[in-house]
């Protein structure tokens, strides 16, 4: 994607719309995507259906899910060398 300069805010506003007819659609469609899933990493959510005793069960699980998630964050954003 080209870098552009702005003098104002007006000018940014009315770049920042693409016109659903637009050629480029596509591509900025595809790009954006992938800039998403590269800064994501691979996102695999917990598969299956789960049956927890009680909610404070469902609350640990899911705590610990997103500690896991957390955790794998910032070792690919922070690699140790």
């Amino acid at each position: 994607m080209p870098v552009q300069k702005f003098r104002s805010l007006d000018e940014m506003r009315r770049a920042k719309w693409v016109s659903a007819d637009d050629p480029r659609l596509p591509d900025i469609i595809r790009f954006n995507w992938k800039a998403a899933w590269e800064m994501s990493g691979t996102y695999v959510p917990p598969r299956g259906v789960f049956k927890f005793r009680s909610i404070e069960e469902a609350n640990d699980h899911r705590r610990a899910w997103e500690a896991e998630r957390i955790k794998l964050c910032r070792a690919r954003s922070h690699p140790t060398t």
